[in-house]
């Protein structure tokens, strides 16, 4: 650190306390210490490790000449010699410097003037050790207490000590209050290539004002996307603070197409954009955040971009012509005015409840398709939106919770017919069946003697549209009550649960108006254990019931709606071992290997269920985790597979994931906490088989490398893709099958890349997302800037 190479080791001798005028006094008294001391009528000689302390102010010094008045208070100083000085979160050091009596004012030639990011980062002597945020040089004249006029200056946020910095703006002057704003006269750009020295790359510029502060005013690095080809859409953020609990920040923009339509009018060349941001905290407890953005989209770009991706998939382009599609392109033009909307809002209402809002809204179905980088955004089927007030005492717990799930996929077939709307501002969407309210009130596990608790809980929720076109779906009221018992017995660790489930259904709905059954969970487990040298081996079976061995009525099978409408009468009984492989360190166990296998059975039918079994071991750098999930009663059929590994070589490490499974698979079957809500999303014999694989390489401590692939695997032999069928497709035993319509292959590639600049001067970061089909027509991404530490994009 530089200041601390500055100071040798105090060692103190004299010491002298002096009081301090009343006249524009900063600090009560001034105390002053040094190895040797001089004094007379006019003032004293201070030399070797001296130091001043005056209030918030230090400075240290080889030698302090400290002047004196006619009443002996403080009149000034002058110090000479590595002098440092210390104000608040500030540090200075220089050759010299003088100071009035009021302390304030003072000249100080050829100083670096260091404002620090944590002032709370101190070192033995007080001095602040955090890094530099902002750093200036030159001469440097204190007018008033944190403002500063500073003549043959430069200016730079890189915090390299000693060494130069990766960037720095020389001015002829600059005016700075601290934590503030700094005002830079003809400002000249200077870059440090490789290390090589300063290189002049811009001439004087116009007068430049840099926030020194967080929450400054002013303009933002530009917001960077990738949305098709390399034509970026690119958003310049202004950010206005509205004191400390309020801040404002518009957004105008830009998104280039020329590159994809190739359209003659500059007027089609880019869709001009305008966002904002709100965010607020008015009183301790409640803060939100409120998000708008609108894009000018015209008719014609829209429409063409869409016809352009449209007649790639045709032979033969006469085929746009037909109803159906002519109706796509049509509803795809009409998308001129697109509104993104997102709202979070959080309110403490007391010590016992708490107010959330997490809600968001798109003008058409197409936004987040257009906008949107990540592909698992990209193809999303609706936005979720919800409200939900949570109470809390002890021991209970209550839930008041609205949801709003706005499809995006709801504009191909209505009624049976095709339609081109993508609006979501007509209201076809208001049908759309929603789930709230939904109350719960819980009573919390509590225990009423040693080793018994109980629990309870009552809901309420309605599936229904939230207007009145049509009747709600279903509306259910619930209750629970439950007692568990656990405790050990010997060498067994022994627990038993049983709970009353019931159910009210809306009688206009469901025959069965109510609905009840137990739920019993009991089980018993122990723990075997030897030494092995400096390893431990330790051995865990047990044995479980769970079931749910009465039932009043059928409950209604929609198990999509509720996971509760979808139970039915079970017996299992499970048999499990664990074992796991320790190695001793002097203060704790570090767990090297586990294997885990459970086998459960259908005591009902005497059918043996699924067989589980998980593998996970971490060996120095590498861990390896695999699963497997076996079907012996249909021949031993492994229903589901899969591995995963990461394993660092240096500054490289690897990463991949393969998995295969079908519909069958228990987890798609068996809900630990529902026991058996069934309703598999694929057929019984459709497969999904996919690898996931990784890289990053680290690049020294600057830079750093990704990428990132998902491979969609062939399937099983007796599902072939029939490529002589029209268009292409599945062969009709697949489609009797239920198997996905899906094209085996990669799906997308992505790549990350991150530079940061040594001393922290800055930092750039990159994502991209490249289709394998149409690497440029159709690649994503994102670009992100950081300068001197903190984001410019984030205030």
């Amino acid at each position: 650190m530089l200041c601390a190479g500055l100071l040798p080791t105090f060692a103190w001798g004299q010491n002298l306390s002096i009081a301090s005028p009343d006249k524009g006094v900063q600090c009560e008294s001034v105390e002053v210490s040094g190895n040797t001391m001089t004094c007379d009528r006019d003032g004293c000689v201070v030399s070797g490790q001296a130091s001043l302390v005056c209030g918030g102010l230090d400075l240290w010094a080889d030698d302090l000449e400290l002047l004196l008045g006619p009443d002996q208070s403080f009149a000034g100083a002058r110090a000479r010699g590595n002098v440092l000085l210390v104000e608040r979160d500030t540090v200075m050091t220089c050759s010299q410097l003088t100071l009035s009596e009021d302390r304030i004012s003072g000249r100080i030639d050829s100083a670096t003037f260091h404002i620090k990011e944590d002032r709370r980062k101190v070192d033995d002597r007080g001095i602040p050790s955090g890094r530099d945020t902002t750093v200036f040089r030159g001469d440097i004249e204190r007018n008033a207490e944190g403002r500063l006029h500073i003549e043959n200056a430069d200016f730079t946020m890189c915090d390299c000590g000693d060494e130069p910095p990766s960037w720095l703006l020389t001015a002829s002057s600059i005016d700075a209050t601290v934590d503030k704003r700094a005002t830079l006269w003809w400002p000249q750009l200077w870059l440090n290539p490789l290390g090589l020295g300063q290189i002049p790359v811009t001439p004087p510029l116009a007068p430049l004002s840099v926030a020194l502060e967080e929450r400054a005013g002013g303009l933002l690095a530009p917001e960077i996307k990738l949305l098709g080809g390399l034509w970026p859409m690119i958003d310049v953020p202004v950010f206005v603070p509205l004191g400390r609990s309020w801040d404002i920040t518009v957004t105008p923009g830009v998104r280039f197409d020329w590159g994809r339509h190739k359209l003659t009018p500059i007027s089609t060349w880019g869709a001009p954009r305008l966002g904002g941001r709100v965010r607020y905290a008015p009183i301790e407890g409640t803060a939100g955040e409120a998000r708008v953005s609108w894009t000018w989209d015209r008719k014609a770009q829209a429409a063409r971009i869409f016809e352009e991706a449209m007649r790639g998939n045709f032979a033969d382009p006469e085929d746009l012509l037909d109803d159906a599609n002519q109706k796509r392109v049509n509803g795809r033009a009409a998308l001129e005015h697109r509104v993104a909307i997102e709202l979070e809002h959080k309110s403490e209402l007391g010590q016992q409840l708490t107010w959330l809002v997490a809600a968001q809204w798109v003008s058409d179905d197409l936004m987040p398709g257009d906008f949107s980088v990540a592909l698992e955004d990209r193809v999303a089927n609706f936005t979720a939106s919800r409200t939900e007030l949570l109470w809390r005492r002890p021991g209970l717990g209550g839930l008041v919770a609205a949801d709003h799930l706005l499809v995006l996929n709801n504009s191909e077939q209505v009624n049976g017919t095709f339609v081109a709307d993508y609006s979501n501002i007509s209201g076809r969407e208001a049908p759309t069946s929603q789930r709230g309210p939904f109350v719960e009130l819980r009573l919390l596990p509590t225990e009423i003697a040693p080793g018994f608790q109980v629990e309870a809980n009552a809901s309420f929720v309605r599936y229904g549209p939230w207007t009145s076109a049509r009747s709600p779906d279903r509306v259910i009221g619930a209750a629970t009550a439950g007692a568990a018992w656990r405790d050990r017995m010997g060498p067994l660790s022994l627990e038993a649960g049983l709970t009353l489930d019931t159910m009210w259904f809306d009688p206009t709905t469901d025959t069965a108006a109510t609905h009840a059954m137990t739920i019993v969970d009991t089980g018993a487990s122990t723990r075997l254990g030897r030494a092995l040298g400096d390893l431990y081996h330790l051995v865990e079976p047990s044995l479980r019931y769970r079931g749910l061995p009465w039932l009043s009525s059928q409950v209604p099978t929609t198990p999509a709606l509720d996971p509760r409408l979808g139970r039915h009468g079970i017996h299992q009984g499970v048999v499990g071992i664990s074992q796991s492989l320790w190695r001793k360190h002097s203060t704790h166990l570090q767990r090297l290997a586990s294997l885990v296998i459970s086998q459960p059975l259908a005591l009902d039918t005497g059918e043996l269920l699924q067989t589980q079994i998980d593998v996970d071991s971490t060996v120095a750098s590498t861990n390896l985790s695999a699963w497997t999930d076996i079907d012996f009663a249909r021949n031993a059929a492994v229903q589901e597979i899969g591995s995963r590994i990461s394993r660092s070589f240096g500054p490289v490490s690897l990463s991949g994931e393969y998995a295969r499974w079908n519909g069958r698979a228990d987890r798609f079957r068996r809900s630990l906490y529902d026991l058996a809500a069934e309703g598999p999303p694929l057929g019984w014999t459709s497969w999904v088989h996919m690898l996931n694989a990784g890289t990053s390489i680290r690049i020294g401590d600057t830079g750093h490398l990704s990428y990132s692939t998902s491979v969609l695997l062939s399937t099983p032999r007796d599902c072939k893709l029939d490529r002589e069928a029209i268009g292409g497709g599945w062969s009709g035993q697949c489609l009797q099958q239920n198997e996905l319509d899906r094209e085996p292959g990669i799906t997308v590639h992505r790549i990350g890349a991150s530079y940061r600049s040594p001393c922290n001067c800055w930092e750039v970061a990159a994502t991209l997302q490249i289709p394998p089909d149409d690497p440029l027509g159709n690649i994503r991404g994102s670009i992100s800037l950081a300068v001197g530490g903190y984001a410019l994009g984030s205030n």
